[in-house]
């Protein structure tokens, strides 16, 4: 998986990739630049807000309320 570097400024693979569960309760993956070493984090959101937003959208033949 991609993520961005903030100290060499562009996308690259994420080495020794991780998930984690965020405080806010949204998943992210954790890892290290293989140039630099630095962390590097990308969040990938939660699957079941999701699809709770996605059930909670207006069907576009039903007139809004």
């Amino acid at each position: 998986m991609q993520g961005y570097c903030i100290k060499c400024k562009c996308k690259k693979e994420i080495a020794d990739a991780t998930e984690h569960m965020m405080k806010n309760g949204r998943c992210a993956i954790k890892g290290r630049c293989p140039d630099c070493g630095s962390v590097m984090v990308k969040v990938i959101g939660t699957i079941g807000k999701v699809e709770e937003r996605v059930e909670n959208l207006p069907n576009p033949g039903e007139p809004e309320r």
